[in-house]
């Protein structure tokens, strides 16, 4: 599981490339914004479930 959340926030972070350069109003850049998003938002999901039920 640790191996998967490392894989999201690796992806994330190479978004971040793309998405500091572009200018506020593009659209690719609400693009990005969504998917670093959504990356993040799963990678905390995975952590959470593994507080839960893993680490004991």
């Amino acid at each position: 599981m640790f191996i998967a959340v490392a894989e999201l926030l690796e992806e994330a972070d190479k978004h971040w490339v793309f998405v500091k350069d572009m200018l506020e109003d593009s659209s690719e850049l609400v693009t990005r914004a969504e998917e670093i998003y959504w990356l993040s938002t799963i990678a905390a999901n995975y952590t959470s479930v593994y507080e839960a039920f893993c680490d004991i």
